[in-house]
């Protein structure tokens, strides 16, 4: 994962706890507990590395978030699934293969245990 992947979560879980009162503490504390049982390894870049994302960002007219996905899978040679519509048509762009999520709904919360989660309101994704 790039290293924008942890805040990304940090921030899911600070928007759907406080701002839209979708989940409880202890979907939080479930959450995160998956969270640190999966092998996720972060992939770090020097600063400048990462400031010259914005060549792939403005080739592809992402967000340099986005681009720093796009730049791992490129880099890695590996598949990028995303439900991002400018994002997995930057992928396709640069023969990148990969799941494709469009129309897929997800959120993180959601997808810990069903019986603990059903019946809680609709789902959604970034």
């Amino acid at each position: 994962m790039p290293e924008i992947w942890a805040f990304e979560i940090a921030n899911s879980i600070f928007v759907s706890y406080n701002k839209r009162k979708r989940i409880s503490e202890q979907q939080i504390s479930e959450y995160l507990s998956v969270l640190q049982a999966l092998p996720i390894r972060v992939e770090s870049q020097s600063l400048w590395t990462n400031v010259d994302l914005e060549s792939l960002a403005r080739r592809h007219n992402l967000a340099a978030y986005d681009a720093e996905y796009l730049d791992l899978a490129l880099r890695s040679d590996l598949a990028l699934a995303t439900s991002d519509g400018p994002l997995r048509d930057a992928a396709i762009a640069e023969g990148i293969t990969g799941a494709d999520l469009k129309g897929t709904v997800l959120h993180p919360f959601r997808q810990l245990k069903a019986s603990s989660v059903a019946g809680r309101g609709r789902q959604t994704t970034k």
